[in-house]
C-alpha cells in the first residue's frame, strides 16, 4: 500500500521477497524500495488506467512479477498487487517448446535421410584417385556443410525429445571443478585462461547434473569463441547465494567485445546467430534447460566490458 505522499504504508513479506528487499519498513519512500516500481507507479498516475507491467529486478535475489495498481473507492492511497509469474512463464515455455518440438522433429526426420545420402556420397567421392585439387576442395565443402547440417538436425531433434529433469543436490564448487578441468584439457587452456572462483563448501543447487553440464559447457564454448581477439583469453566462473529468493547464481564471464545492444532481445531466440558456423540453438537450449530445472538464464553487461551470462538455480535443500 502506497499513501498519497509516495510512502510505503504497508508491505507484506511476500512483496519484500519479490523485491529482494527484506529491510523494507512502513514510511519508507517508494524510490528507496525500487526505482522501477516507482517509474511504473508514476506512469500509472499519469494515465489513470490500471496497468499490468512485467518487472524483472536486476539483483540476483529478485523474481519476475506483474504489477497492478488499484485506487480504493475513497481515493486514499494506492493498492499495489504483485504477482509472481516465474511459474507461469515456465509453463508457457514448456508449451511453446512442445509445439516447436513436434514441428521441427518432423522436418528434421525428413532432412536426415537425404542428408545421409549426400554425406555418404561425398565420402565415397573423396576416396577417388582421379580428383584434382579443385574437385577435392569442392568435395570438402560438401562434407563440411553436411556435417554442419547434421549438427543442426541433432540439435533440433534434441528439442523434441528432451529428457525429463531429474534434479539432484549438487555441491557446485567441486562439481564445477571437474567440468572446468575437462574443458581445459579438451581445448588446451591454462588456469589463467579459465578460472573458477567458487567456494565448494557454500554453494549448492538443486538441478539435473547432465542438463546443467550441457548448459555450462555451451556457455564456456560461447565465451571461448567470442573472447577478445586483441588479448589473452579470460573466462571466469563466479557465483553467489540469495537466501531471500532461495536461489544460487552462477556467472560465466568473458573478456570479449560484448553483445551489441541491438540484438540483446534476440539472444535466446531459436535459430538466431551472428556467426556463419553456429546453428543458433545453443543459447536457446541452455535457457530452456535452466527453466526446466526451475531456474533461469539471462545476459548481463559487465561494466568493464565483455559478456556475462547468469544462471539462477534453486538452492539445494
Amino acid at each position: 500500500v502506497i499513501n498519497d505522499q509516495g510512502r510505503i504504508q504497508a508491505c507484506n513479506d511476500a512483496a519484500k521477497r519479490m523485491l529482494g528487499k527484506p529491510d523494507l519498513v512502513n514510511g519508507m519512500l517508494l524510490p528507496r524500495a525500487s526505482l522501477e516500481l516507482t517509474e511504473a507507479y508514476e506512469k500509472w498516475g499519469q494515465t489513470a488506467e490500471n496497468l499490468t507491467l512485467t518487472y524483472s529486478p536486476d539483483e540476483a535475489n529478485g523474481v519476475d512479477f506483474e504489477l497492478r495498481f488499484v485506487q480504493p473507492i475513497n481515493d486514499t492511497g494506492t493498492l499495489v498487487f504483485m504477482q509472481n509469474i516465474s511459474e507461469r512463464s515456465r509453463k508457457m515455455q514448456e508449451l511453446k517448446l512442445a509445439a516447436l518440438g513436434r514441428l521441427t522433429a518432423s522436418i528434421a526426420h525428413e532432412i536426415r535421410n537425404p542428408l545421409g545420402a549426400i554425406s555418404h556420397a561425398g565420402q565415397l567421392l573423396s576416396e577417388s584417385l582421379e580428383l584434382n585439387a579443385a574437385d577435392t576442395r569442392l568435395v570438402q565443402i560438401v562434407s563440411n556443410n553436411s556435417e554442419r547440417m547434421n549438427h543442426l538436425v541433432e540439435n533440433v531433434l534434441n528439442l523434441s525429445r528432451r529428457k525429463a529433469t531429474h534434479p539432484e543436490s549438487l555441491l557446485l564448487g567441486s562439481w564445477l571443478e571437474e567440468i572446468v578441468n575437462e574443458f581445459r584439457d579438451r581445448y588446451e587452456l591454462n588456469e589463467q585462461q579459465l578460472r573458477l572462483n567458487l567456494n565448494s563448501d557454500q554453494h549448492s543447487a538443486n538441478a539435473d547434473p547432465g542438463q546443467l553440464h550441457q548448459v555450462i559447457w555451451n556457455l564456456l564454448r560461447n565465451a571461448q569463441t567470442h573472447a577478445s581477439p586483441e588479448g589473452a583469453l579470460e573466462i571466469q566462473i563466479t557465483g553467489g547465494i540469495s537466501a531471500e529468493s532461495q536461489q544460487t547464481w552462477l556467472d560465466v564471464t568473458d573478456n570479449g567485445n560484448g553483445i551489441d545492444t541491438g540484438i540483446e532481445d534476440q539472444l535466446f531466440e531459436p535459430f538466431f546467430t551472428t556467426g556463419t558456423a553456429g546453428t543458433g540453438l545453443g543459447l536457446y537450449l541452455a535457457k530452456e534447460l535452466c527453466e526446466g530445472n526451475g531456474g533461469s538464464l539471462e545476459y548481463l553487461r559487465p561494466e568493464r566490458g565483455g559478456s556475462c551470462f547468469r544462471i539462477k538455480l534453486p538452492l539445494a535443500a
